[in-house]
């Protein structure tokens, strides 16, 4: 009879740290990620948070993984695809981004939000302006629904 000695990953804590580290090597060549993005994937393979918090933490002391690049990231991808800024304070505060590094990012002199709401309507909609209100309200809610503020689509009709 065969004895199995094959390790239970269970019984093992340094096998699961270092599956842990390897799949959070394996995100971070990807792409970047938010501490909330690596533990929500992790948690997802039922590793424990405490495993999870335990693995992580040296990738952020040795600034492998940083939220505020993330967020650098996350807004210059954003902008380039034609979502405002009140989209991208929302999806950033998902990730318990801290305030005043949204904001920062934000007010960025790279970032010209209302001639991104001049190109995000003309590209959806055309050049010319509309004439008839009914036009007008349905490119605004488009606008406000790719997160522009209310200055910055005024200033697309004005």
């Amino acid at each position: 009879m065969a004895v199995d000695n094959s390790v239970n990953i269970d019984d093992d804590p340094d096998q699961i740290k270092r599956q842990i580290r390897h799949s959070i090597t394996r995100f971070l060549a990807r792409r970047e990620h938010s501490c909330v993005e690596l533990v929500r994937k992790l948690k997802q393979k039922d590793y424990e948070h405490e495993m999870i918090i335990e693995g992580l933490t040296p990738f952020v002391e040795r600034g492998l993984q940083s939220d505020h690049r993330y967020a650098e990231v996350f807004v210059r991808s954003c902008f380039e695809k034609g979502k405002g800024p009140a989209f991208i304070e929302q999806s950033l505060q998902q990730h318990d981004i801290e305030s005043h590094i949204i904001q920062t990012l934000i007010q960025d002199e790279a970032y010209d939000w209302y001639e991104a709401a001049f190109r995000v309507r003309a590209k959806r909609f055309g050049e010319p302006l509309p004439s008839e209100w009914d036009d007008v309200q349905k490119q605004k809610r488009f606008l406000q629904y790719r997160g522009f503020s209310q200055t910055h689509i005024k200033e697309v009709f004005s």
